[in-house]
């Protein structure tokens, strides 16, 4: 799979997947927050949102941090395929969820207990590896110089 890979394009893939993943994990907690004072506010002030996006930066920069280096080794060892990658974020980061869940739970018994491991957390999770995803591809698409380029 990395056979014939330069380290310069391992750390290349690495340095994406790492922005890639703290710029759609920070995007996707300021949709949350949106999505969450949305109902409450209507547009009427930003305030409420910057406000709780202010208290949530010590925890989202943990997060960000964390799933970037994730995502970032991710990233470099991913198959180049776009329906194998975009389908391994996915199952990535809901692994991530799931340990997290069980972690907060207090063990795998306290977990098994009904509304501990919530189908929500999943949905935000498949949501935010997408996210993360469509960053990564964007980010590659910017960066990558075509082969062709380089010839000249």
């Amino acid at each position: 799979m990395l056979k014939g890979l330069s380290w310069k394009v391992l750390a290349q893939r690495a340095a994406t997947g790492f922005a890639a993943a703290v710029i759609g994990t920070y995007a996707t907690r300021v949709l949350v927050r949106i999505d969450e004072i949305w109902p409450v506010f209507h547009d009427k002030s930003f305030s409420p949102l910057i406000e709780l996006l202010s208290e949530d930066t010590p925890l989202m920069l943990k997060a960000c941090l964390i799933a970037g280096v994730v995502f970032g080794i991710f990233f470099m060892l991913a198959p180049r395929s776009l329906l194998l990658s975009a389908v391994g974020s996915v199952l990535l980061m809901n692994a991530l969820v799931l340990v997290g869940r069980i972690f907060m739970a207090g063990g795998f018994l306290s977990a098994a207990l009904p509304g501990a491991l919530p189908l929500e957390a999943f949905v935000r999770a498949t949501i935010r590896a997408l996210v993360i995803f469509a960053v990564y591809r964007l980010l590659r698409a910017v960066f990558e110089r075509p082969k062709m380029a380089l010839a000249h």
